[in-house]
């Protein structure tokens, strides 16, 4: 932060930026309603057919959580798809 933040943020959002550094977003800078979300594709409907809650087998879920919470880029992720795609060694 600097000192004009400091000052012009009490806690509340300043403004001046588009994601202010306090946490905080400007009221009249709100962020667009599904700028972040998923995309349907070619897979999705094949995707969500496999979820446990569909197919009542959970065993390999824990493992696919586990393998994507370990990574936090989307680099990361496409190199753990392109993987599992190549039928893993």
């Amino acid at each position: 932060m600097n000192n004009e933040h400091d000052i012009t943020c009490p806690d509340g959002g300043c403004g001046k930026y588009p994601h202010c550094p306090c946490g905080s977003m400007p009221s009249d800078n709100p962020p667009e309603v599904g700028r972040w979300g998923d995309k349907d594709d070619e897979w999705s409907a094949r995707i969500a057919a496999a979820h446990p809650l569909q197919t009542g087998d959970a065993a390999t879920y824990g493992v696919a959580m586990e393998m994507v919470g370990n990574r936090h880029s989307k680099g990361a992720l496409v190199e753990l798809v392109n993987w599992l795609l190549k039928g893993q060694p």
